[in-house]
């Protein structure tokens, strides 16, 4: 059995020669991806048959372009014997990261359980779950092995799921009607690229003080967090941008 909570560190933040090997070496290393696929991928193959895996890591895996390698591992071999999904609750104080626990069984599993929960009382419903009390919050489904498709899993009920399959099935993606889709702006240093408005002028998180630049360098910068649909946002940050 290996039990682990393994490390998440982005490609980028990887250097170069660790990178390379990665590459050379496991099938999960694909595009942008987080380093905690390899430890999933590493851990399988040092099970013996039968054995157990037992992880808490991030959900992304499920539907980003860098989870194919260990979906398709994962799924091809029916190694995925139980998912506890945490959704959006937040189970770490000190990082923000959207979570689940992956169980592994190293064996030919035709199916397997998905666990969610419909509440914010996320604690509570997981330690009822666990300790198998009733409570109509959890969210429990047993799916077969051939559903986990190397494209992407979704989960949900059983109507969520069929919905979603008709939606993709009559629906065109995205990518007929643009040529490119861009990421976001990436400084690789936000401290010292963006700044923000203030009443007394723009303030440099980096030297921790109100600034003196010309608006001609600067363009106006938008967050995730601060984009929601239906509203006209004014920004509250600016990118120094010559």
């Amino acid at each position: 059995i290996v039990i682990a909570n393994p490390p998440y560190i982005r490609v980028q933040n990887i250097e170069k020669s660790a990178k390379e090997t990665y590459t050379d070496n496991y099938k999960a290393a694909v595009a942008n991806y987080d380093i905690y696929v390899l430890f999933d991928e590493l851990a399988v193959s040092l099970l013996r048959d039968g054995g157990y895996l037992a992880f808490i890591q991030p959900n992304k895996f499920f539907s980003s372009d860098y989870g194919i390698g260990i979906r398709k591992l994962l799924g091809e071999n029916k190694f995925v014997n139980k998912i506890v999904d945490f959704g959006a609750s937040q189970m770490f104080d000190t990082a923000t990261t959207y979570t689940c626990l992956l169980f592994c069984h190293k064996f030919d599993n035709e199916n397997f359980d998905y666990v969610s929960f419909k509440d914010n009382k996320i604690t509570t419903s997981f330690l009822d779950y666990t300790y198998g009390i009733q409570n109509d919050q959890v969210n429990l489904i047993n799916l077969q092995s051939s559903y986990l498709s190397e494209t992407g899993w979704f989960f949900g009920t059983h109507e969520e799921i069929k919905l979603y399959e008709e939606l993709e099935s009559n629906s065109s993606p995205l990518e007929i009607y643009a040529n490119t889709t861009f990421q976001g702006v990436v400084t690789s240093a936000d401290t010292i690229y963006i700044l923000e408005q203030r009443d007394k002028g723009f303030y440099s998180k980096s030297l921790k003080k109100i600034v003196d630049i010309e608006k001609g360098f600067l363009k106006p910068l938008l967050k995730g967090s601060n984009i929601t649909r239906y509203t006209n946002t004014k920004n509250a940050y600016w990118l120094i941008f010559p």
